[in-house]
């Protein structure tokens, strides 16, 4: 079984076929060392997750480039050694944060390279004594997020990785299935992107929909209310007097037709004063009349002690015409005309606009 699982990884990275070939390629130390590190970075990417295992494979097929090159060799191993580390701590540092760059290898940084003891102990960056803590604290959570990042681009661009490198993985169906597996996600993203964007549109068809019901209700309340109103001929006029105000200005036609009703019930208000007036003196040239004769002639001892007492109309009901019979009494056909006659005469005539 080990020697399928190794067969395996020379096929899948080195592009050897054939198990005679695994002599050939293992001839030299420096790739034999490589061959048994790349071993055990793929049982350990195994048991990581996809990002994780995906990044290691891009980083492994690019350090299986086959090259006589003795310094290349050996730059090779040290990162190849540097991963199988950080596969076992857990945690993906430089360089292996984020995919291999295009273009040759370049050569491991001094402070990362392992011992020659065959040890992996990386060797710390010198720290600034005068750099606060906080800084730091924010300069750590700065590199975790750029992790993640780097992390996520590597997914989302898988399919930019050389299809000439990739065409082992691809033939065994694992490229294409990761593939699907990422529009997949990229769709249900776009799903749920659309069901967030449908239900801001439900709310606000909603809101909109209560603000009708609730403007409908108001109209309804106000009609009611108009209508127990207009029942009185008092009511009537005030409304009218309050629409008069409030209302825009009508245009020409409808401003011709106010001052003709306007003139009309100023004529009829006159000639109602003019009548009242003279009913009113009428009747007290009578009384005047009828006390200087009543004055002038001996009064019995009965009539002389009633002479203070107002004097008695007597005149005939059937006499006053018909028209100043119908009408109210004097205290309120007078309060009504001076009513009326502020209302429709003292407000001032709407401007006339042009029609519309």
């Amino acid at each position: 079984m080990a020697d399928e699982d190794d067969d395996l990884v020379l096929r899948k990275y080195f592009g050897v076929r054939d198990k005679s070939l695994r002599e050939l390629y293992t001839s030299t130390s420096s790739d034999a060392t490589f061959y048994k590190l790349a071993e055990k970075i793929e049982r350990r990417a195994a048991k990581s997750g996809k990002t994780v295992k995906h990044r290691v494979e891009c980083w492994l097929r690019k350090l299986c480039q086959q090259t006589s090159n003795y310094d290349w060799k050996k730059n090779r191993n040290h990162y190849a050694t540097l991963l199988l580390e950080m596969l076992e701590s857990g945690k993906l540092v430089f360089p292996f944060d984020k995919r291999p760059e295009e273009g040759p290898l370049k050569t491991l940084p001094t402070y990362l390279r392992p011992f020659a003891s065959g040890g992996v102990v990386r060797a710390e960056k010198p720290k600034q004594t005068s750099r606060p803590e906080s800084a730091r604290r924010r300069a750590d959570k700065a590199e975790d997020v750029v992790n993640i990042a780097s992390a996520a681009v590597d997914v989302l661009h898988e399919h930019n990785v050389s299809r000439s490198a990739a065409s082992e993985a691809y033939g065994s169906g694992f490229g294409y299935r990761y593939d699907a597996e990422i529009q997949l996600g990229a769709c249900r993203e776009r799903c749920l992107e659309l069901e967030m964007q449908v239900n801001a549109k439900n709310d606000q068809i909603d809101r909109l929909e209560r603000k009708l019901v609730k403007a409908r209700k108001a109209h309804e309340v106000d009609v009611q209310r108009y209508r127990g109103k207009v029942s009185s001929p008092f009511n009537c006029v005030r409304i009218c007097c309050g629409l008069w105000l409030t209302s825009p200005p009508p245009g020409p036609p409808a401003c011709q037709q106010i001052q003709s009703l306007k003139d009309t019930y100023t004529k009829n208000l006159g000639e109602i004063i003019k009548r009242y007036t003279a009913y009113f003196a009428q009747q007290k040239r009578r009384a005047v009349t009828k006390a200087s004769r009543e004055a002038a002639a001996p009064l019995p001892p009965r009539q002389a002690a009633r002479q203070d007492l107002p004097p008695e109309s007597r005149e005939d009901p059937r006499q006053v015409s018909p028209f100043l019979s119908s009408l109210p009494p004097a205290p309120f056909a007078l309060r009504f005309a001076i009513l009326t006659i502020s209302a429709l005469l003292f407000l001032p005539p709407p401007p006339l606009s042009p029609p519309h």
